[in-house]
């Protein structure tokens, strides 16, 4: 095989309960693995020391109410119906996923999921644990009493745990942000919806003006925008977002790549050793080829590059990361594939050297992701681990004095996909 690794990442040889329980599991830690059936679904509930199995609906009722659940939160609320229809659905997700093995979660700070087919695309964090009104001022989600952390399959979450050899000169924070990606970028405070979003195909023959750049037609934005009808608009807010997280670093920290600066091309040249590297752009799933899936970068390169860092060139980065995030549109989402799960961006960064990584499971607007991000990385430097610290940003997001960010659409698309060591997998970034 050319890549080995990615071999293993890709294919890994299952994992048996009692492997699981020695080489990935702690006392603190409660592994959670579905399998979805047409008939019936299974539910296993893994410790240190015990493993329980559940059966559940069949894979079209789960499917039906994840939907549900998930057209309600993938959008900003439009009225108080909204908010109604979350937490109907949610609570109903979670009678049907985890009440089962209600009292067994109380005995757990930290769930790691294993998802399978389309409960990838759900955030677990979002489930209600009992019914609310709208005069309810806390939600009861699975958050407030849980760290959760997310692996494509337990045997992923074992190779997971294996030593990584660590740069000696590392930085704490690397990060790309703002690519150009027409002749008349917005700067911040233009607009506040802009999503960070590749989007689906509107129309048979969508206009490649839009797209020109210095009078020419990229080619990549060709394809993307003739064959796909997809949407590149500037997202601003990333430049603010990165430069208030690394002001938390010190500048000799850092390294960071904005505008013009943030290409394919200086991907590719960075040596990638960090604490955190952070790809704050487009991003999009192919979900017939998952290997043309990528991340946008400027579209102005001066090298050879057509601007799109594509699952097969990133297997190729000199990477050496305890953390990635790539706060980008639907990072997390790939081609589902029977028996293993995941295939997308997440694996292909965990096979380049990424210890761990933050996704995002649906189009996310620009502002609101530079507040949650900043937030993220204030309880990182503050010394809490990284599913601690997601955790804390989501409550923050929710308990903030904008009344809009309490509903799931701004706070849950971020995902952490991490492996169970020390206080919740992470060296602090404190130091």
């Amino acid at each position: 095989l050319k890549y080995p690794a990615y071999a293993a990442l890709h294919y890994p040889e299952p994992y048996d309960v009692e492997r699981v329980q020695r080489e990935v599991l702690d006392a603190r830690t409660l592994l959670i693995e579905y399998r979805l059936g047409e008939e019936r679904s299974f539910l296993w509930a893994v410790s240190k020391r015990e493993c329980r199995m559940v059966a559940l609906p069949g894979r079209e009722e789960i499917a039906r109410w994840v939907k549900r659940c998930r057209r309600a939160i993938t959008s900003p609320p439009s009225s108080a119906d909204a908010f109604d229809r979350y937490v109907y659905r949610a609570h109903r997700l979670y009678r049907l996923l985890l009440a089962p093995i209600e009292g067994t979660l109380a005995r757990y700070e930290r769930l790691i999921i294993v998802p399978d087919g389309i409960l990838y695309h759900l955030p677990f964090e979002v489930l209600l644990t009992r019914r609310v009104t709208r005069e309810t001022v806390h939600l009861p989600v699975l958050l407030v009493d849980h760290r959760i952390s997310y692996a494509p399959s337990a045997s992923v979450l074992g190779l997971m745990q294996r030593e990584w050899r660590r740069a000696d000169r590392r930085k704490a924070f690397i990060a790309y942000a703002d690519p150009v990606l027409t002749t008349t970028p917005r700067r911040p405070g233009t607009s506040d919806h802009t999503t960070r979003s590749v989007g689906h195909p509107q129309r048979p023959h969508a206009s490649h003006e839009t797209m020109s750049l210095d009078g020419e037609l990229v080619d990549i934005t060709r394809h993307l925008y003739g064959e796909r009808g997809m949407n590149l608009e500037p997202i601003p807010y990333t430049r603010v977002e990165v430069e208030s997280i690394a002001r938390l670093f010190p500048r000799k920290a850092t390294r960071i790549y904005l505008g013009r600066a943030a290409t394919e091309s200086a991907v590719k040249r960075e040596k990638l050793h960090a604490r955190c590297v952070h790809f704050a752009t487009h991003g999009f799933i192919d979900e017939r080829i998952p290997a043309r899936s990528g991340l946008v970068f400027s579209l102005v390169d001066e090298g050879n590059e057509d601007g799109v860092l594509q699952m097969d060139e990133v297997f190729n980065l000199d990477l050496d990361a305890d953390l990635v995030v790539l706060s980008a549109c639907r990072s997390g989402l790939g081609t589902l594939v029977k028996g293993e799960g995941l295939i997308g961006l997440t694996r292909a960064f965990l096979y380049a050297g990424a210890r761990s990584l933050v996704v995002s499971l649906w189009s996310v607007r620009d502002a609101s992701t530079a507040d949650f991000m900043r937030r993220f990385y204030q309880y990182l430097r503050a010394g809490c681990g990284r599913a601690e610290a997601l955790r804390r940003a989501k409550l923050a997001m929710m308990n903030s004095d904008i009344p809009a960010y309490r509903f799931p659409y701004f706070w849950a698309p971020f995902i952490l996909i991490d492996r169970p060591t020390g206080q919740d997998g992470t060296p602090s970034l404190h130091q």
